[in-house]
């Protein structure tokens, strides 16, 4: 219960409409020292005498007039009892508080913020021109807020405070007294307005909350309102904003941040994630993968070119389509060397009008171009027509390679149904299919066509099956009406193919056909280079479709796991309900199977086809035989970076350069990751598209450290490794827009609030009075025998006088 001493103190402040000055405070006093009880009582005794009194009046008295004389006679001994008290008005002169005023002068402070909110940008355009600045970087912004406006910010909080002006950069606040002794505010104002004016913001770290902590620490023992800070609130290093609102809370400093820039995300396009084959055939085609991360652009197109160093030349370029703010696009573009040598190609996304940080739209990538020689032994039964339309090609090849015109090219043929003096009259026949191991792991690739079982031993079966699995070559089957694949089942070839030769049901050899269909790539298919046949990713499904339709091939309604179809009849589908694949691979042991269920390719060369069956079968062979580029077994296990900020995603890629040390498995490699006084990591790669080499995985939430990864599946003799740290952002540019989430915790936990551009107006009402400290006691001023009471006194005698008059009590 308050005394009636405060009570009647309250009312006269009331009354007199008495309020503190800026360094004025005022204090009530009373010459009548009793227990607060006291007056409580007499002012009780006195209540329920009147009451039994005017209870007991003669009858027709009005109920409310009773009333009325009661509340007339207590507020006369309310007025007595004030007397009584003696009160007087004591004032003090005082000391303001203090309002430690931060201004974060790090270097993201100085980013010139791109505003989409066209009236924020006009309200900004309009904040700049208050104080002439020259840009409106985040520093001008607080400058503005803080100095623009009538009456300003700063004003306003000189008027209610003692501000005290602490960079981030500076060891100490800027306390005033060092700087106006005599305590002149405007002198101080004028002091704070001018650093205010000519400070840069060019301080390498934003170390934001063990500032904060420090400012508290040097107010210790001074009256502290608040503590003020305009910031974009990013901290790239020390204690978080949560810790510093923590403690700002213990010591009863409430904080009031004020956020400057823009808290949407800066504009940003960021290169990332290259992956090319780093040794490819003069005129294969260089499959250069790449992420393009996208911030702030959303609806936006944007273009990415490759370029050879060299010259500067395009050699390709696609556009990309960015449908949500934050964005990543996965995409290829191709390039087909024409000449042997090392190439380095440069891969370049179109930079943003407003991005600050182009570093990282540009990429480089390096890749050898051979011009070596490969060996392709074609075999088959009897001469269909695609054994000799592809012997047709390859013979020709071979002739160019010769004259230093294609790429180079040993032929040799084999069929097993010519005549005996074939192989006189045909300078690439064979007498006989070879029987020897050394002589067959020669060859590069093997197209083993329709041929008969029977002219082959278990043996050279069993060299062929080690050809593919232990020699890492490749071979193209080609399938026929008459042996291939049905003779197969229960050889040493059946675990080479990518199909289940039991699902196979191949027309008879004396059907007619009649009807059509496409040879159609599949998704994986269209995404494998050497299924591309056009000179891009647009063009190539078109190509495809140019194609001269097929008539012949053989149903298959099982693919093995982890084969891949890379085409499929157009029209007909499998018991499954999916198409029937028509060119499907898989990896077997060290090398590589590609499996044509159709022997009708030779029809695509009709029309104007024959280039594209040309570039088909020419690519298709090159790709099969690549383990012959890299023989020395190497293994690379790369990080997208070298080093990674808290909370990004860990890319790791690991490439056997020699595919044949490659697992059959798709997810068949293991990376461990390692940190010091940490709990070993397992994570799963998994191999990308149709090449066999590359694996490719992310690592999520990995906390900072050194980090150490190597490859623990498969067994490799002496893996790779690579090294990786992980830490807190340290690069005032790693993050460039407003931190308000965290502005506005820390506001909210430390018993404060938050504001932005729009609402720092509303900044100097919110601000908490703070606590002044008397220094000097003035010449109190009697207030208990003022008029005011005197005529409440004698009007108060009056009206009952002549209510009780007019009642006939008088």
């Amino acid at each position: 219960m308050l005394a009636l001493q405060e009570v009647l103190a309250r009312f006269a402040s009331w009354l007199f409409s008495l309020r503190d000055g800026n360094d004025i405070e005022t204090a009530f006093e009373s010459t009548w020292s009793v227990a607060p009880w006291l007056p409580w009582s007499i002012f009780a005794a006195i209540l329920m005498v009147v009451l039994l009194c005017y209870r007991r009046v003669p009858g027709g008295i009005a109920r409310r007039t009773r009333i009325l004389l009661v509340v007339c006679r207590s507020l006369l001994v309310l007025l007595v009892l004030w007397m009584m008290y003696g009160f007087a008005m004591r004032p003090y002169r005082t000391d303001l508080p203090d309002v430690v005023l931060l201004v974060d002068d790090s270097t993201s402070m100085s980013i010139v913020d791109n505003w989409s909110d066209a009236d924020r940008r006009q309200q900004v355009e309009a904040l700049m021109k208050s104080i002439d600045a020259e840009n409106a970087s985040r520093i001008n912004q607080a400058k503005a807020m803080l100095l623009g406006g009538d009456p300003s910010v700063l004003r306003g909080l000189q008027d209610r405070y003692r501000v005290k002006l602490a960079w981030l950069s500076s060891a100490t606040s800027m306390n005033s007294e060092k700087f106006e002794p005599t305590d002149n505010a405007e002198t101080l104002g004028r002091f704070v307005g001018e650093s205010l004016r000519e400070h840069r913001a060019d301080y390498s770290k934003s170390n934001l909350g063990d500032r904060v902590r420090q400012l508290i620490d040097a107010q210790r023992g001074r009256p502290t309102a608040a503590l003020l800070a305009f910031t974009d609130g990013v901290t790239t290093e020390g204690r978080s904003w949560e810790d510093a609102a923590h403690y700002a809370r213990a010591k009863g400093v409430p904080l009031y941040l004020v956020g400057t820039g823009n808290d949407q995300p800066a504009p940003d396009v960021e290169l990332k994630d290259l992956l090319a084959q780093e040794t490819v055939y003069v005129n294969d085609i260089v499959d250069v993968g790449f992420t393009v991360s996208a911030v702030g652009c959303e609806g936006q197109r944007l273009a990415v070119n490759l370029r050879t160093a060299s010259d500067g030349e395009v050699v390709a370029t696609t556009q990309l389509s960015i449908n949500a703010d934050r964005a990543s696009v996965r995409s290829n573009l191709r390039y087909r060397p024409t000449h042997e040598g090392r190439v380095e190609l440069l891969v370049e996304v179109d930079s943003l009008d407003a991005e600050a940080n182009t570093e990282n739209n540009v990429r480089r990538v390096m890749i050898d171009v051979l011009d070596e020689k490969i060996k392709v032994l074609l075999v088959d039964s009897y001469p269909r027509f695609e054994f000799r339309f592809l012997k047709s090609l390859l013979g020709r090849q071979q002739a160019e390679s010769e004259a230093g015109t294609a790429n180079p090219i040993e032929l040799h043929t084999v069929l097993q149904q010519a005549d005996l003096d074939y192989a006189s009259t045909d300078d690439t026949a064979l007498r006989v299919f070879p029987v020897d191991r050394e002589t067959l792991f020669a060859y590069d690739v093997i197209i083993f066509g329709d041929c008969d079982p029977a002219y082959f031993s278990q043996g050279v079966l069993e060299n062929l099956s080690a050809f593919v699995i232990e020699r890492g070559g490749g071979m193209i089957v080609v399938a026929g009406p008459r042996f291939n694949p049905i003779a197969y089942s229960g050889t040493p070839l059946e675990s080479l193919f990518p199909i289940r030769i039991a699902s196979v049901t191949p027309p008879s050899s004396d059907a007619v056909f009649t009807e059509s269909f496409q040879v159609r790539p599949t998704r994986v298919g269209l995404a494998t280079p050497f299924m591309q046949l056009g000179d891009s990713l647009v063009d190539n499904p078109r190509r495809w479709g140019s194609l001269t339709p097929v008539f012949w091939f053989a149903a298959t309604q099982e693919l093995k796991p982890g084969s891949l179809a890379l085409a499929e009849h157009s029209m007909e589908t499998n018991d499954q309900g999916a198409n029937y694949p028509l060119i499907c691979t898989q990896f077997v042991g060290a090398g590589k199977v590609l499996m044509h269920l159709t022997d009708e390719t030779y029809r695509w060369r009709r029309r104007d086809g024959e280039s594209l069956y040309d570039n088909y079968w020419r690519q298709a062979i090159r790709y099969l035989s690549r383990n012959n580029l890299t023989g020395n077994g190497q293994v690379e296990l790369v990080t997208d970076r070298k080093q990674y900020r808290r909370g990004d995603p860990v890319h790791l890629l690991v490439r056997f350069l020699d595919d044949r040390m490659a697992p059959a498995q798709a997810d068949g490699v293991v990376v461990i990751l390692e940190r010091a006084g940490a709990r070993k990591r397992r994570v799963t790669l998994e191999r990308t598209s149709a090449e066999r080499g590359v694996f490719e995985g992310a690592a999520f939430e990995i906390a900072e450290g050194q980090y150490h990864a190597w490859i623990v599946s498969p067994s490799i003799e002496s893996p790779p490794t690579a090294d990786f740290e992980v830490v807190v952002p340290v690069s005032e540019m790693a993050r460039l827009e407003t931190a308000t989430s965290e502005l506005r915790q820390a506001a909210k936990l430390s018993g404060g609030k938050a504001y932005h551009l729009g609402t720092v107006d509303k900044l100097i009402d919110d601000l908490p009075v703070g606590r002044h400290v008397r220094i000097e006691s003035l010449v109190p001023v009697p207030i208990w025998n003022r008029w005011p009471f005197a005529i409440m006194f004698v009007s108060l005698i009056v009206g009952e006088w002549l209510i009780r008059r007019r009642c006939g009590l008088v």
